[in-house]
């Protein structure tokens, strides 16, 4: 055969020689193995051997890898830098978008048009959802251009979705329609107390059920948040979500409740814990439970269905309405800047400057 050597060597055993031109340097190289002694078998056996191997050393390293494989690959590298909490959500995520596709799905038969009618799928309809998929799937797929994994960089081919329509994105509820589902949310008081303390305060969900009853005097200090995925107590969003939010008075009327409904809990399920929202076990609430059943609810009696951050949303649309300034409500909310409450709240900024200028028309000065 061309290009095939067979070297005896002093110890008696035969070493088998096969040439091939390395295609990134037109330069040509050589493999080997070695056998104990010649014979036709060995012959043919280092044959296939050595064409396996030369196969592997020309083939374009992304060819024939799975989609499954290199995730996997990813996640392992990215668990060095990600935190705990975005580890377990860019995990839940990216295994969520792969299970579209068949286990033996090859990474780089995947165009972009597939990725992006798969993540339109996957979003049912809601842009802010599909451009979070988006999101991720990009840091994937950048990692795998940048390690040779994928053939082409086609990260400009998939496209988000335009999000103009702002108020669609970051809705919130009416007084009347947040008075409307706490009504119906009383059949359950435990989920009535979460939202109802949700709406009051503007704090996200996981430092909601993070709180201790100590962290709460004259003061609600916001110093942890609870993640769902891992079941685990960690720090705040940002280093700005460490905050006090001060307590009004109505808010001072639920907490004196609650309180009320936590000792009737210890005392009938005889539990011992500090939590100020718990479970009849004494442990943390579902974040899921809770979630399911605001959407479950909000659905029958409003029409829509509301999410925990919408109540985070209402929260600052009420305060914006009422006048507080920008500033004071960024500190209650915990956002790192003010610039970041002003783009997210540009809808309500907007349409309250639009109220302003309606009343102002109808006001004679002389």
């Amino acid at each position: 055969m061309k290009g095939f050597y067979v070297d005896n060597q002093k110890d008696g055993t035969v070493r088998y020689r096969m040439t091939y031109v390395e295609p990134l340097t037109d330069k040509t190289k050589r493999v080997s193995v070695t056998f104990p002694t010649d014979t036709v078998r060995n012959r043919n056996k280092a044959q296939e051997i050595l064409k396996l191997r030369i196969t592997a050393l020309i083939a374009p390293k992304s060819k024939d890898i799975l989609l499954v494989d290199i995730l996997s690959e990813y996640i392992e590298k990215m668990s060095e830098t990600w935190r705990k909490g975005t580890l377990l959500r860019n995990k839940a995520t990216l295994n969520r978008i792969t299970r579209q596709f068949p286990s033996d799905t090859i990474l780089n038969n995947i165009t972009p048009r597939i990725w992006e009618s798969t993540l339109e799928d996957m979003s049912h309809g809601s842009p802010t959802t599909f451009n979070e998929y988006v999101t991720r799937v990009k840091a994937f797929l950048r990692w795998c251009y940048a390690n040779d994994y994928l053939k082409e960089n086609y990260l400009d081919k998939i496209k988000k979705k335009p999000t103009k329509d702002i108020e669609k994105d970051v809705r919130y509820l009416e007084p009347e329609q947040a008075e409307k589902l706490l009504s119906a949310l009383q059949i359950i008081p435990r989920w009535n107390q979460i939202a109802h303390f949700m709406l009051l305060t503007g704090m996200r969900c996981g430092e909601v059920l993070a709180l201790n009853d100590s962290d709460i005097d004259t003061y609600i200090r916001v110093t942890k948040t609870y993640n769902p995925l891992s079941e685990e107590i960690g720090p705040p969003k940002t280093p700005k979500s460490k905050r006090d939010v001060v307590i009004t008075s109505e808010t001072a009327a639920v907490i004196k409740e609650i309180r009320k409904y936590n000792v009737w809990l210890k005392e009938t399920y005889g539990i011992k814990t500090d939590l100020f929202f718990f479970d009849t076990d004494g442990k943390y609430m579902s974040y899921y439970a809770f979630n399911d059943q605001l959407k479950e609810v909000s659905k029958r009696v409003l029409g829509f269905k509301v999410t925990t951050h919408m109540l985070r949303h209402t929260h600052a649309s009420i305060l914006l309405a009422s006048g507080i300034p920008i500033d004071v409500i960024s500190r209650r909310l915990g956002h790192e800047t003010i610039a970041v409450t002003q783009r997210v709240y540009l809808h309500i900024i907007e349409k309250l400057k639009k109220r302003d200028a309606d009343i102002l028309q109808n006001v004679k000065v002389l």
